[in-house]
């Protein structure tokens, strides 16, 4: 890859790591999977998070990532038996630190409004049946308290070149300090046909337009009574 190339994949949003930059050196079973937007999948986990009070603190993440991007890392790495707790933790590190300026792939709305994040304070990352995961924390720099706002939130790569979606039971509210009445609503996406043929359309080094994986994404909605 010319640098030249390098730089306009690191303008589509490719931000989890620098290995993902390699990505493009693998080609897919699937043809037109791998020209199309997305490139590379999360299976998505999340959760609410609440202090003693009952009030929204934050937002628990887990991310698991697909075989093709899991390979590439590890054999990027050095192969299976360099993938020792201390690698994969600077992965992890590097994958947060390249996601600070992109608040995560986290947008979370009270009345509407965009919620400033802070910095996540812990993490952890793995390698589990061929699978990488990364686990972090989200805080909110404002707890809010439920039954005040309208709440909902999405995680999703602006860009759509990752596709980041809940596994099934994955947005449910924890058992320890969830407001009681309240539960939480998966929203589907329900992109046009103008959006999905332009996905389809944009190969690894195109540039999709600001915001184009908010069309793509699911939004957990808090509803209580």
């Amino acid at each position: 890859m010319t640098p030249q190339k390098q730089s306009d994949v690191f303008r589509t949003g490719l931000i989890l790591g620098i290995f993902v930059v390699a990505l493009g050196l693998f080609t897919s079973a699937e043809p037109k999977r791998a020209q199309a937007h997305p490139h590379v999948w999360i299976d998505l986990e999340s959760q609410f998070e609440f202090d003693t009070e009952g009030r929204i603190t934050g937002l628990k993440i887990d991310w698991t990532f697909d075989e093709l991007y899991t390979a590439f890392v590890v054999t990027d790495a050095g192969g299976p038996e360099a993938m020792d707790q201390e690698t994969l933790t600077e992965i992890g590190r590097r994958n947060l630190a390249n996601l600070r300026d992109f608040n995560y792939f986290t947008e979370f709305l009270a009345d509407g409004a965009i919620q400033p994040l802070a910095v996540p304070e812990t993490f952890d990352m793995g390698l589990k049946d061929g699978k990488l995961w990364l686990r972090f924390s989200v805080p909110l720099e404002t707890p809010l308290v439920p039954a005040d706002h309208r709440i909902s939130y999405a995680v999703f790569d602006p860009s759509y070149y990752v596709e980041i979606l809940h596994v099934d039971g994955g947005h449910r509210l924890p058992a320890e300090n969830g407001p009681d009445g309240c539960e939480t609503v998966l929203e589907e996406p329900n992109p046009t046909t103008e959006a999905l043929t332009l996905a389809e359309s944009l190969d690894r080094i195109d540039t999709a337009p600001e915001s184009f994986g908010a069309l793509f994404a699911q939004r957990v909605r808090l509803e209580c009574t």
